[in-house]
C-alpha cells in the first residue's frame, strides 16, 4: 500500500514540477507584481502591530485596567488598517523604483502623495476642509497599487527624455536632486 502511494506522491510531485510551477515561476518575474507583492508585505507590520490594538481593545477575557484605553487602542487600530493602502503605494513604488534604479524615496513619496489625491479629495463638512478616508484602506489597495506603477512608470519615461530641469555645475546634490525630480513630480 504505501508503495503505490510513494508512486502517486511522486506522480504528483512530476505534475507540479512540469506543469505548474514553470508558469508561476515565469509569473514571479513579472515586475509589476513583484512590487505589488512587495508594496503589499510592506504594509504587513503594520496591520500585525494594529491587530494587536484590537486585542488590546477588545480582549478574549475581561481586564478591567484595558478599560480606560478601549478608545486609544481602537483609534489606533482603525487609523492604521485605514491607511493601508497609502503605505501599500508607497511600498510599491519604492520597490518598482529600486528594480530600475531610480530614487525610490521620491517615487514611494511621489506615489502617495498622487494616491492621496486620487483616493481623498478633499471635501467640506461644515465649512472644514478634511481628507475622507473612504478609499485609503483596504478597499484602494488595487487603486494605490496602480497609481505607484503608473507614477514611477511616468517619472522614469521623463527622466530617459531628460525632461528635468537641469543646473549648473557645483550645486550640492540635494539641492540637484531636488530640481532633478521638480517637473517630473508635477507631471505626475
Amino acid at each position: 500500500m504505501s508503495g503505490s502511494g510513494e508512486t502517486a506522491l511522486k506522480k504528483l510531485t512530476r505534475f507540479v514540477d512540469e506543469k505548474i510551477a514553470p508558469p508561476l515561476i515565469k509569473l514571479e518575474e513579472f515586475k509589476y507584481l513583484v512590487a505589488m507583492r512587495d508594496g503589499i508585505m510592506a504594509g504587513m507590520p503594520l496591520t500585525i502591530v494594529s491587530s494587536f490594538f484590537l486585542i488590546l481593545a477588545n480582549p478574549p477575557i475581561e481586564i478591567p485596567a484595558l478599560d480606560p484605553y478601549r478608545d486609544f487602542f481602537s483609534a489606533e487600530y482603525s487609523l492604521v488598517l485605514g491607511l493601508i493602502a497609502l503605505f501599500v503605494a508607497f511600498g510599491t513604488a519604492y520597490s518598482l523604483a529600486a528594480r530600475y534604479n531610480i530614487d525610490p524615496l521620491v517615487c514611494g513619496i511621489m506615489s502617495a502623495i498622487t494616491f492621496i489625491i486620487l483616493a481623498a479629495p478633499p471635501a467640506e463638512v461644515e465649512g472644514t476642509l478634511y481628507l475622507p478616508m473612504t478609499f485609503t484602506d483596504y478597499k484602494g489597495i488595487f487603486t494605490a497599487a496602480i497609481t505607484a506603477i503608473l507614477c514611477v512608470e511616468l517619472y522614469r519615461l521623463l527622466l530617459g527624455k531628460g525632461i528635468v530641469i537641469r543646473m549648473p555645475k557645483g550645486v550640492p546634490p540635494m539641492v540637484l536632486q531636488a530640481f532633478l525630480v521638480l517637473i517630473p513630480m508635477t507631471i505626475t
